[in-house]
């Protein structure tokens, strides 16, 4: 009994042993935010800021009244961004990660090539758990003004603008019908577009474009050939088996017209012999 009581009050009245010197406590506080930065092609370093400034925004004007009092001006805090070069920044301190401080003359020399730098949060002290796994020599810049430090980047590409979803239309409750039939509405189908059609040649057309005096079948079918030829990328296979066979017909009724004309004309009728004039004198009458 009295050893239990013993361990129990030594347990509470020993000290906490300090963490090993060689672990990291946990990290504190926002992230810093990384940024790649290079001189331009004049060798300024810029940046993004953004800072406040005071804007007067009056009311809207109503119409006067007599006696009444002026138009009440209020100022607002508008934040601006702006895009200005490394040293003009206010309030700005460069270190390192190891703790030196950089001026801002030779941080812009190391940024001519172009470098990763750290923007502490807020312009406020970044913690040694997110230090450790830089470089000793990688530059921290620190103000309340650049533009990352209230965990914001500078965008480096353009954002697509947002797809706005369009609510869906509810659909039509029909009331219910007597005897308990559930009748459903289904809603319209989408009409569809015919496709223009490509035009068919008329047979009519088809006589014009033929000679009229022609008879002769192959002359005929050069002339249908040539004319599908021509129309063989305005009209389909379909139409042009429509075509051939109407031009086919059209060479048939050519070819029966010119034989009933040439049955029709009669023949010539043969050659009379003609009759031998006599020498001998006819006799005169007395």
């Amino acid at each position: 009994m009295y050893s239990i009581l013993a361990g129990v009050a030594l347990s509470v009245a020993a000290p906490v042993p300090p963490p090993p010197p060689n672990v990291t406590p946990a990290p504190t506080g926002p992230a810093p935010v990384l940024l790649f930065l290079k001189a331009d092609a004049n060798g300024k370093v810029m940046v993004q800021v953004a800072r406040e400034e005071k804007v007067e925004v009056a009311q809207p004007i109503a119409p006067a009244q007599p006696g009444a009092a002026g138009r009440a001006v209020i100022i607002r805090n508008l934040r601006r961004h702006e895009t200005v070069e490394l040293g003009q920044v206010k309030d700005l301190t460069i270190t390192t990660v190891d703790g030196r401080k950089v001026s801002v003359e030779e941080a812009a020399k190391r940024l001519e090539k172009g470098e990763t730098v750290l923007i502490a949060p807020a312009g406020q002290p970044i913690s040694p758990a997110y230090l450790k796994v830089f470089k000793d020599d990688t530059l921290i810049l620190s103000s309340p003004e650049l533009i990352g430090a209230g965990g914001t980047t500078i965008p480096n590409r353009i954002q697509p603008r947002p797809v706005q979803i369009q609510p869906a239309v509810p659909p039509a409750v029909l009331p219910a019908q007597p005897g308990g039939v559930i009748q459903i509405q289904i809603g319209p189908a989408v009409e569809a577009i015919p496709l223009p059609a490509a035009p068919v040649v008329p047979v009519e057309k088809l006589k014009k474009a033929l000679p009229a005096d022609q008879a002769d079948r192959e002359q005929l079918r050069k002339a249908l050939e040539k004319l599908i030829k021509e129309r063989a990328d305005q009209v389909d296979r379909e139409q042009l088996e429509q075509l051939r066979k109407a031009l086919e017909k059209l060479i048939k009724e050519r070819a029966d017209q010119v034989d009933s004309d040439r049955k029709a004309v009669p023949p010539l009728p043969p050659a009379k012999p003609t009759e031998k004039e006599s020498s001998r004198p006819e006799k005169q009458d007395k």
